[in-house]
């Protein structure tokens, strides 16, 4: 909250990670549903800084976003959403899959979608360029896309940029399908074109310094061509 003594924030939340005090859980988990007026504290950034454990914070808030829980804030179950990828991409990448198999609301699917954004890992990557090929998800996958290739930054969490610069390498590919493909939306293309331009551009060849030295200085090398 706003004023509060950034040492004594610290020590609160290494005493929530210790006990797990199950009330103030709770408290937080509303929070992200109903969050103050102030942005200065945001639920989902103390959640996914103490994770889970056996269950405790994913188990509700799986529970939350499968019931559709309903709050003050318009983009709750997209926060719960992406708290759950944070705290835990593996399982939150099965639960979303789960979630696309059955006859879910679109608002839950899309929420979802989104979500799966915040795993940060290539599986990530593969489900949501998948998922850029359905009509009803293609706009809540290019969301997804954007957050793992990098172009939303806005995140408190966000992978090490070692983390990011693998992720982009292995998505480039999928994104330059996925742009040539009929079955993305022109819409949904556009989008991706304009964050992605530097990406896509073809890029200038890379020259083997070394192997150049070397090619110059053995003149009877058949590639030789200097000055002789």
């Amino acid at each position: 909250s706003q004023g509060v003594n950034p040492a004594l924030a610290r020590e609160a939340l290494e005493e929530l990670y210790a006990t797990r005090d199950p009330k103030t859980l709770k408290q937080l988990f509303d929070l992200v549903l109903n969050p103050p007026p102030l942005e200065r504290f945001r639920a989902e950034e103390v959640l996914s800084a103490i994770g889970d454990r056996k269950g405790d914070v994913y188990d509700p808030l799986l529970d939350m976003l499968k019931k559709e829980v309903k709050g003050a804030s318009p983009y709750g179950l997209f926060t719960i959403s992406q708290v759950l990828a944070w705290i835990d991409p593996e399982r939150a990448l099965g639960d979303v899959e789960a979630i696309l198999d059955k006859s879910e609301p679109p608002s839950l699917r899309q929420a979802a979608v989104v979500g799966a954004g915040y795993a940060d890992t290539t599986k990530a990557v593969d489900f949501a360029f998948r998922q850029l090929r359905t009509k009803e998800l293609g706009e809540a996958a290019v969301s997804s896309v954007r957050r793992l290739l990098g172009a939303d930054q806005g995140s408190f969490h966000s992978p090490s940029e070692a983390q990011r610069a693998k992720l982009k390498e292995y998505g480039l590919p999928l994104l330059k399908e996925a742009l040539d493909s009929p079955e993305v939306a022109e819409a949904n293309k556009t989008e991706l074109r304009n964050c992605f331009l530097h990406l896509i551009e073809e890029q200038p060849p890379q020259v083997d310094l070394k192997k150049f030295r070397k090619l110059l200085l053995n003149r009877k090398d058949e590639g030789y061509h200097g000055m002789g």
